[in-house]
């Protein structure tokens, strides 16, 4: 993706989403963007995109035009990564021969995101902490304090709070950091967020592997849906882009899925009905769970609906019908209710 305003744009208010707390988090995520200096702190699972989200609010920020610069903190050692971040004068250390800007320095007017900051040690918390206290910070060996105008976004993966508790990170640093919280949920709590994705990932890929993909069949979109997704949108990506990639143009149906996603479900309806929740009329043979065709076809046209922005036109090509038939089915729909 080529960052800019509208790339922005599109992350922070044209996201695909049902779920209210994605949708809360969005509106906090606009607000925070339009402000030149304000701390955020991203926290969320590995692959919910917290760097995506820290690329967007600095290009819908005032500080689009100047550097956005990166520094996973996990990445380095620590000495390696307070040499980086802070840089350092001639003779700092052993293979110090001429002075060095840290990141810091190269980021002044614009913002340092710093991504798996539970790992930052306890000495660079410090002078982090400083950092963001004073607007300074002394290059590695240095004497003189340099004065820096630089916006921080963080992210971690780990719960900050559990972290101070073991006495890993400072209590300071954190309430330093978190002046604009964003908490991005995981697909497993944002359920109805997971067909649309998949089919504007779908669209994506129809582009980029010069594919002809129309959408997915009930049954394997209810596969999308009910799988756990531990690997998150990063996860959801793979597994859209590996199965086009290796099925055949069309629906992509339940058998096309990686077998992992098909395995899972299978697992936990056999679970399901061996503790006496779903009975034999309510699974099949292969321990799915049964319901009407008109009932998935009727959740799959609302999901495709939704992902495309109640476009009718462009949700009836993706259902393989004419729209004069969607307008029919709506219609019934509508009348049944």
């Amino acid at each position: 993706m080529t960052w800019n305003r509208r790339a922005a744009a599109t992350i922070l208010e044209k996201s695909i989403t049902k779920n209210d707390a994605t949708r809360r988090m969005l509106e906090v995520a606009r607000k925070a963007a339009e402000s030149d200096h304000t701390t955020i702190l991203l926290q969320g699972e590995s692959g919910t995109g917290k760097s995506v989200f820290a690329k967007a609010i600095h290009y819908a920020s005032p500080r689009s035009a100047m550097q956005l610069l990166e520094l996973n903190c996990a990445a380095l050692p620590d000495t390696l990564l307070e040499s980086e971040l802070f840089g350092f004068e001639p003779g700092a250390f052993t293979d110090a021969r001429r002075r060095k800007e840290g990141l810091l320095e190269r980021a002044h007017g614009g913002t340092l995101f710093l991504d798996e900051i539970a790992n930052m040690s306890a000495s660079v918390q410090a002078k982090l902490l400083r950092v963001l206290e004073e607007g300074t910070f002394h290059r590695l060996g240095g004497t003189r304090s340099t004065k820096i105008n630089v916006r921080i976004i963080a992210a971690a993966n780990a719960d900050l709070k559990e972290a101070i508790a073991r006495g890993q990170f400072r209590e300071d640093l954190y309430y330093r950091l978190n002046v604009v919280p964003l908490y991005i949920p995981p697909l497993r709590e944002r359920k109805e967020d997971i067909v649309p994705l998949a089919l504007e990932l779908l669209q994506h890929f129809n582009r980029e592997l010069r594919k002809k993909f129309r959408g997915f069949t009930p049954a394997a979109a209810e596969l999308l849906q009910n799988y756990p997704w531990p690997g998150n949108i990063r996860e959801l990506k793979n597994v859209i882009e590996r199965t086009m990639i290796l099925a055949p143009d069309g629906d992509i149906d339940a058998a096309a899925l990686p077998e992992e996603i098909r395995d899972h479900v299978r697992s936990n309806r056999r679970d399901e009905s061996s503790n006496g929740e779903l009975s034999d009329l309510d699974v099949s043979p292969t321990g799915r769970q049964l319901v009407t065709l008109r009932e998935l076809e009727d959740e799959y046209i609302q999901e495709v609906l939704a992902a495309t922005g109640n476009n009718k036109t462009q949700a009836s090509r993706i259902l393989g019908i004419h729209p004069t038939s969607l307008m029919r089915r709506l219609k019934k729909e509508h009348a049944a209710e």
